[in-house]
Order: structure tokens, then C-alpha cells, then sequence
């Protein structure tokens, strides 16, 4: 889902792999903020006819934000879940 805050006029969008479960949580306890489509949905989404959550006009008013991931800590996930955990990081990049 995304989490939408009509009070201070804000999308919060959820990535993948960004702790976005757990910012969600924080968010919609704040004054103003409600659960709003499902987990990683987009602005596309939000807006297409057959199931417009919200209008362009209107969306266009709303600050976006989102949590980045540092593409470095992804690298160290995905190297430390692979069948190579064994091998240096540096020889695992390199192949």
C-alpha cells in the first residue's frame, strides 16, 4: 500500500527492499495519514480510470516521498543470500 496524508499533502510510495513496511507503520500513525492503495503501487496506478484513487489534477497537489536503499547494501544482500556467500565479495562482483 501507499500511505497518503490528505492533512500535509503527501504520497508516501513503497520500494521494494527499503524498509518500507516499517515507514509505512510510523506514517499512517501521524496526524492525517491513512493506508492508501496496496504495497508498491504507483502514481500510473493511482490514476487510471478503472480504478482512479485519485484524479492527476488532485495528485498533482501531493508532495511524493519514498525511502531510498543504498545500491551498495542491495549488493551486500544479494552476495551474502547467493550460493557464493563463501567466496570473497570481491571475486563475487568481479563474476
Amino acid at each position: 500500500m501507499a500511505v497518503i496524508n490528505h492533512t500535509k499533502k503527501w504520497i508516501f510510495l513503497m520500494e521494494p527492499h527499503t524498509a518500507s513496511r516499517a515507514v509505512a507503520a510510523a506514517l499512517v500513525t501521524q496526524a492525517g495519514g491513512a493506508n492508501f492503495g496496496h504495497h508498491h503501487m504507483d502514481t500510473e496506478r493511482m490514476v487510471q480510470r478503472d480504478r482512479q484513487m485519485i484524479s492527476p489534477k488532485k495528485l498533482a497537489e501531493y508532495t511524493i516521498i519514498s525511502t531510498v536503499r543504498n545500491p551498495f547494501d542491495m549488493l551486500i544482500t544479494r552476495w551474502k543470500a547467493s550460493s557464493f556467500k563463501n567466496t570473497e565479495l570481491g571475486v563475487w562482483v568481479r563474476e
